[in-house]
Protein backbone atom coordinates (compact mmCIF):
# COMPACT_ATOMS: atom_id res chain seq x y z
CA UNK A 1 0.00 0.00 0.00
CA UNK A 2 0.95 3.90 -0.33
CA UNK A 3 1.36 3.88 3.08
CA UNK A 4 3.16 0.90 3.80
CA UNK A 5 5.71 2.37 0.85
CA UNK A 6 5.84 5.69 2.55
CA UNK A 7 6.57 4.27 6.40
CA UNK A 8 9.85 1.83 4.44
CA UNK A 9 11.05 4.83 2.37
CA UNK A 10 10.11 8.19 3.67
CA UNK A 11 9.99 7.19 7.65
CA UNK A 12 7.24 6.48 9.67
CA UNK A 13 6.37 10.56 10.38
CA UNK A 14 5.20 11.14 7.01
CA UNK A 15 1.44 11.67 6.56
CA UNK A 16 -0.21 10.51 3.81
CA UNK A 17 -3.36 11.68 2.86
CA UNK A 18 -6.03 9.91 0.40
CA UNK A 19 -9.67 11.39 -0.70
CA UNK A 20 -12.60 10.45 -2.48
CA UNK A 21 -14.38 12.98 -4.70
CA UNK A 22 -16.52 13.25 -7.58
CA UNK A 23 -16.27 15.76 -10.61
CA UNK A 24 -13.83 16.26 -13.22
CA UNK A 25 -10.63 13.83 -11.77
CA UNK A 26 -7.98 16.90 -12.30
CA UNK A 27 -10.72 19.86 -10.95
CA UNK A 28 -10.84 17.63 -7.71
CA UNK A 29 -7.50 16.59 -7.44
CA UNK A 30 -5.99 20.21 -7.30
CA UNK A 31 -9.16 21.51 -5.62
CA UNK A 32 -8.25 18.59 -2.47
CA UNK A 33 -4.58 20.36 -2.74
CA UNK A 34 -5.40 23.72 -2.53
CA UNK A 35 -8.06 22.91 0.25
CA UNK A 36 -5.49 20.31 2.69
CA UNK A 37 -1.97 22.24 1.72
CA UNK A 38 -0.56 19.24 0.11
CA UNK A 39 2.90 19.05 -0.21
CA UNK A 40 3.16 16.29 -3.21
CA UNK A 41 0.60 14.53 -5.32
CA UNK A 42 1.76 11.52 -6.49
CA UNK A 43 -0.51 10.25 -9.87
CA UNK A 44 -0.54 7.02 -11.80
CA UNK A 45 0.09 7.80 -15.86
CA UNK A 46 -1.30 5.38 -18.19
CA UNK A 47 1.43 6.53 -20.92
CA UNK A 48 -1.00 7.34 -23.50
CA UNK A 49 0.10 9.11 -26.77
CA UNK A 50 -0.15 10.05 -29.96
CA UNK A 51 -4.17 9.83 -31.12
CA UNK A 52 -5.62 8.41 -27.99
CA UNK A 53 -3.51 11.38 -25.61
CA UNK A 54 -5.86 13.86 -28.18
CA UNK A 55 -8.66 12.42 -27.63
CA UNK A 56 -8.76 11.83 -24.15
CA UNK A 57 -6.73 13.97 -22.71
CA UNK A 58 -4.34 13.23 -19.55
CA UNK A 59 -5.57 14.14 -16.04
CA UNK A 60 -1.77 14.08 -14.85
CA UNK A 61 -0.94 16.90 -17.60
CA UNK A 62 -3.60 19.14 -16.26
CA UNK A 63 -3.11 18.41 -12.76
CA UNK A 64 0.82 19.21 -13.08
CA UNK A 65 0.01 22.52 -14.92
CA UNK A 66 -2.72 23.83 -12.10
CA UNK A 67 -1.27 22.26 -8.85
CA UNK A 68 -0.40 24.55 -6.27
CA UNK A 69 2.45 21.50 -5.51
CA UNK A 70 4.74 19.44 -6.95
CA UNK A 71 3.25 16.45 -9.01
CA UNK A 72 5.12 12.74 -9.61
CA UNK A 73 3.80 10.98 -12.03
CA UNK A 74 4.36 6.65 -11.81
CA UNK A 75 3.39 4.22 -14.36
CA UNK A 76 2.16 0.72 -13.59
CA UNK A 77 5.30 -1.72 -13.29
CA UNK A 78 5.72 -3.69 -16.90
CA UNK A 79 4.64 -0.67 -19.18
CA UNK A 80 6.76 0.35 -21.14
CA UNK A 81 6.37 4.05 -22.88
CA UNK A 82 6.19 4.10 -26.87
CA UNK A 83 6.93 7.18 -28.49
CA UNK A 84 4.72 7.34 -31.69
Amino acid sequence: SLTEWANDHMGHDTKIERGVRVGAAYVEIVRYAREHDIDLIVLGSHGRTGLMHVLLGSVAERVIRKAPCPVMTVRPEGQQFVMP
